[in-house]
């Protein structure tokens, strides 16, 4: 469970530290957001890729990048999740979540003219490229805890989450986690409301699958049936190589050619009351899959 806390801590810190990002861009005076996104926008493509975002944090420091992280960068900007960057996508993740006075100040900005391969205002590209790295690093990290953590049972983290809630509050929430493990308060309300995409006020297990795992709820209900038709055909105590089954020894009498799948169950369902009365009940090994046992 402690390996699910450090995703939440990573995942409230990192929210934390984007957004104060994002206000200190946007206070800026020279800051006008469409101006910016033209600015990465050099071929007028309308929607931003990994080459976009790589020439741009290339001019401004010299860093190994790679396409992973850059991939990693562009997952978190595309709010409408169709795989680029649009200047509507920018905006809603560019801009400040908790401070609605400063992104309705920059989007009031007039645009201005800015020319191929020309810079923004020094402060607007430094501070442009800084939450975007900020951004960049704080989410690679995540992805990597995230990717050791679905190699586990997910879904036991998710039961003691809920522990039979259909939903939890903040308060709920704060107290479960810091029962795990002592939690800043301003790191699990930030966790919290990145998970609360709907602004609710409650999570449920589809909102921790979704935003916080980044499984769609679909992909995981097949996952849960699949696991549960797993857990069937172990109980019977079924090999993939071979199964073994309890049977009288009245099977060994039939000849080779009616030793077929309802024979041996017909004679599944008179061994009970037969092993008094032919004696020791002995295994058959078959290589054959009974998927149809209940």
């Amino acid at each position: 469970m402690k390996q699910f806390v450090k995703l939440l801590i990573i995942l409230g810190e990192s929210e934390i530290d984007i957004e104060l990002t994002r206000q200190e861009l946007c206070a800026q005076r020279l800051f006008e957001p469409f101006t910016s996104f033209k600015r990465l926008d050099q071929n007028n493509k309308i929607k931003l890729g990994v080459k976009e975002f790589y020439e741009f944090l290339q001019d401004n420091q010299e860093i190994h990048l790679t396409k992973q992280q850059l991939d990693t960068l562009i997952k978190y900007l595309d709010y409408d999740k169709d795989g680029q960057v649009s200047y509507n996508d920018f905006i809603k993740t560019i801009l400040p979540q908790e401070h609605p006075e400063l992104t309705e100040l920059a989007m009031l900005r007039s645009s201005y003219q800015i020319d191929k391969n020309v810079l923004l205002p020094s402060e607007i590209e430094s501070l442009l490229n800084e939450l975007l790295l900020c951004i960049l690093t704080w989410r690679d990290s995540f992805e990597k805890v995230k990717i050791e953590l679905l190699q586990e049972n997910y879904n036991n983290y998710l039961d003691y989450l809920f522990q039979g809630h259909q939903q939890l509050s903040i308060q709920q929430f704060y107290k479960i986690i810091n029962d795990i493990q002592p939690v800043k308060q301003e790191t699990i309300l930030s966790c919290f409301k990145y998970i609360d995409q709907n602004k609710t006020r409650f999570i449920t297990k589809s909102d921790v699958i979704q935003n916080l795992l980044g499984i769609p709820f679909e992909q995981f209900v097949l996952q849960q049936q699949k696991q549960l038709q797993d857990n069937k055909f172990s109980s019977y105590n079924l090999s993939p190589r071979q199964t073994y089954l309890q049977i009288s020894p009245r099977f060994t009498q039939l000849p080779k050619n009616e030793r077929t799948i309802s024979n041996i169950e017909n004679i599944l369902s008179l061994s009970t009351s037969n092993k008094n009365r032919n004696g020791k009940i002995i295994s058959f090994k078959s290589h054959t899959q009974l998927p149809q046992l209940n």
